[in-house]
């Protein structure tokens, strides 16, 4: 497994995979790439007395906010206000951040000084942000409206003092190899649903776009609820695969029967969590791990019964006849070869193609 991409971290999860009857899919990062770009920054300020800020001076604050966060979206955020991520480290044009946190399932806030503005309580975040913000209904229309125009993409609001000020639409991109690896859990018998906080409108371009059906996807989900999610079918006896990238899967990934961190774009915190690693862009190697551990649990029941009912069938033999010594260290000397040959099948290439179904056992 980990000379294909896939560390497994622990002995256990050998035999933990083939119990599994429930996979969970993140989707930003995990099903799509993570690699977002910003398509869009509109003003949704009313025209009131207060002062808003200006389109370049917006980005600034929100990519001061994001060099704090290891959100795909903010490393997305970030070239947009610089041009360039490697500049921002080195930048003096971004504002100093005090009391930064994270708001999870919500966004990100911290406190920016402005000599025009004062100290500020910005936040940085998807629609439960304006309610996190306090933000007034008109607030709620205008950035619903918003997301409205930006259906199929990442919508994002930037609040200051609870009021909103920008909205930032982002793309990203469907990974090549999400539709294989769906294809190889349902040739499985595995139904995966997708879990994603993004809203109804962006996740189900992707859920459309890669077959999952409706009633399989969860929006608008917060780490609390994806756990709740996990923790429930875990608790009704279905062993669930959670397989995400970001701090928001972390504690999913932690109380799933078998946690799998995409290790490429993911969060420390996700991958310290996880059971399995994935350091591959070949998602679908992730079933085919699974196929192998099923047929590694087979060759060990395998190994342990045909010893046991050989010795069994030579005492009952010994018993009615003169069994011979040779033939006894005979057939000792099979059943070592016959179990050395079933584990070095284990090896067999054919695992890591397509459809593969392994050594000399069939597994699907």
């Amino acid at each position: 497994a980990a000379s294909h991409g896939l560390l497994v971290k622990r002995p256990e999860t050998v035999e933990k995979l083939p119990q599994i009857a429930t996979i969970g899919l993140d989707k930003t990062g995990t099903l799509t790439k993570g690699e977002l770009s910003v398509l869009s920054v509109e003003n949704l300020a009313t025209e009131q007395t207060f002062e808003c800020l200006e389109q370049e001076e917006a980005l600034k604050w929100a990519a001061a906010l994001e060099l704090q966060s290891a959100h795909p979206i903010a490393a997305a955020i970030v070239s947009k206000a610089l041009g360039c991520i490697g500049d921002a480290l080195e930048s003096s044009e971004l504002p100093t951040v005090n009391n930064f946190r994270v708001l999870p399932g919500v966004g990100i806030q911290g406190h920016i000084s402005d000599p025009k503005m004062g100290e500020c309580k910005v936040i940085i975040g998807n629609k439960k942000a304006l309610t996190v913000a306090h933000a007034r209904p008109a607030a709620h229309s205008r950035f619903i409206a918003f997301q409205e125009k930006h259906p199929q993409h990442t919508t994002v609001a930037l609040l200051v003092d609870g009021r909103l000020h920008f909205g930032l639409a982002l793309n990203d991109t469907i990974r090549d190899e999400a539709a294989k690896l769906l294809e190889e859990f349902n040739s499985m018998g595995y139904k995966a649903a997708m879990l994603t906080g993004d809203t109804v409108e962006a996740g189900t371009f992707v859920a459309q776009t890669l077959g999952i059906q409706e009633e399989l996807c969860h929006f608008a989900m917060t780490p609390d609820q994806k756990r709740e999610w996990v923790s429930t079918r875990e608790a009704e006896g279905r062993h669930v695969l959670m397989v995400g990238d970001g701090i928001n899967d972390a504690t999913a990934l932690a109380v799933a029967h078998v946690g799998v961190a995409i290790g490429e774009t993911g969060a420390a915190l996700a991958a310290q969590s996880a059971d399995i690693v994935m350091m591959t862009e070949k998602l679908y190697r992730l079933p085919q791990c699974v196929r192998l551990c099923r047929y590694a649990r087979r060759v060990e029941r395998l190994n342990i019964a045909i010893p046991c009912v050989l010795k069994l069938l030579q005492a009952c033999v010994a018993m009615v006849v003169d069994l011979k010594l040779w033939i006894v260290v005979l057939a000792d000397l099979g059943t070592l070869l016959l179990a050395l040959l079933l584990g070095v099948s284990i090896l067999s290439p054919n695992f890591w193609e397509s459809g593969g179904g392994g050594g000399f056992l069939t597994v699907t």
